[in-house]
């Protein structure tokens, strides 16, 4: 993600910062009602046994008994920020598309959290259970005075497991697709534990901590979208940037493929798995529905990539277009035009300044290289959808 150059990832940055430091002091001025924290746990704990979740002492003292595990238990409590930033920077870096979108997840954790302590103050079972053991106390690595004489009690909801939750979550977003999209989930398991057997958390916090998450994300996608498979309300087109119509449009099937709308192609049948393809892409990236309409219905998505490839290279595709498709993933605009010759042409435009804009060009397996593109080098992919697929590319330099 660009967000417009290197002095927009400073301010970036800068807000972050300031965001975190902002919540950990109005973080730090709630639950300071030390007797009602205790009588919010003294309920807890009464609730947990009604129902046999009251594991936190029996696991406590397991893990005081067993110390070659208890140090590690207290530096993943200690140092879980540590993964909250390496996530963050990643998804940055790495999977810039998804960044806003785990951002606005982690924001609304933060400002949704607040409310629930002060409302509850809630006293950890380290403090209020007889008979635990302070493991972070007796292993700590900063010994802080706070911790031993603390000023406010903030159990509900643990947020060490609500951050471990959102790195799965942000992690998962990202690699969604891919073989390793469900490992991330062992963290919150893993600091899940941590807190039970350290004496910090009861199990009703950590079950708290999985309602703050869905309730962020819930929260997140009415402001923009942020969870994959929520409606997103329309975006509206700029000025001499497309806008698709839902006169005749379809969603593309890419588990029964159909060359409805693609019958006139001579390869119609590997042009339809080639736009099953586009589909699968974008519903395992970014759970979007991939939704095509007659060309003649989507006039201004047609005539927008002429344009580009027109003023960009001078190219004048000679087939008959068949269907097209706009629409907007996060930061990034998105056109694809499907030929009846078997090509297809998409544009990808990043609406930041400075991101990254091109065009593609794909073929469908059959089909000859057309004229028009014949300065092209193409790049053979393999797909259970299309067969072979050969591609290619430009980087668009103006401003469309």
């Amino acid at each position: 993600m660009t967000f417009g150059g290197r002095r927009a990832v400073v301010v970036e940055v800068v807000l972050l910062l300031l965001w975190f430091v902002l919540f950990a002091r109005i973080a730090a001025l709630l639950g300071t009602d030390l007797a009602a924290a205790d009588a919010h746990a003294s309920a807890l704990q009464s609730a947990e046994h009604a129902v046999h979740l009251d594991v936190e002492l029996s696991a406590n003292r397991w893990l005081a008994g067993h110390p070659v595990l208890a140090r590690p238990a207290v530096y993943v409590y200690r140092g879980y920020y540590l993964v909250v930033a390496g996530v963050l920077v990643w998804v940055f870096v790495r999977h810039a598309e998804m960044y806003r979108r785990v951002r606005r997840v982690m924001v609304a954790m933060m400002v949704l959290v607040l409310p629930v302590y002060w409302a509850v103050p809630m006293a950890p079972p380290r403090s209020a259970l007889p008979g635990a053991v302070d493991i972070v106390a007796r292993y700590d690595l900063f010994h802080q005075e706070s911790w031993v004489h603390p000023t406010h009690y903030t159990a509900m909801p643990s947020m060490h497991v609500a951050w471990s939750l959102w790195c799965a979550y942000a992690a998962w977003t990202a690699l969604r697709g891919s073989r390793w999209a469900l490992v991330p989930w062992v963290f919150p398991l893993v600091m899940a534990a941590v807190v039970l057997t350290t004496g910090n958390h009861y199990v009703l916090d950590v079950v708290g901590s999985v309602v703050l998450l869905a309730v962020s994300i819930a929260v997140a996608s009415r402001c923009g979208c942020a969870f994959p498979g929520l409606p997103c309300a329309p975006v509206a087109a700029k000025p001499g940037h497309p806008r698709r119509s839902n006169a005749m449009s379809h969603a593309v099937d890419f588990t029964t493929v159909s060359t409805a709308g693609l019958e006139s192609s001579p390869v119609a049948a590997a042009l339809a798995g080639l736009r099953a393809n586009e589909a699968r892409y974008f519903k395992n990236k970014y759970d979007h529905v991939f939704t095509v309409e007659p060309a003649g219905d989507a006039q201004q998505t047609v005539d927008w990539v002429h344009r580009i490839l027109e003023e960009e290279r001078g190219i004048v595709i000679a087939s008959r277009p068949l269907e097209a498709t706009a629409f907007q993933v996060e930061n990034i605009r998105m056109a694809y035009v499907f030929y009846e010759s078997g090509l297809s042409v998409n544009v990808m435009y990043t609406v930041d300044d400075g991101g990254k804009r091109a065009v593609g060009f794909k073929l469908s397996d059959g089909m000859e290289v057309p004229a028009e593109l014949s300065a092209f080098k193409f790049a053979r992919q393999k797909s259970k959808l299309a067969g072979t697929i050969r591609g290619s590319y430009f980087v668009i330099k103006g401003e469309y």
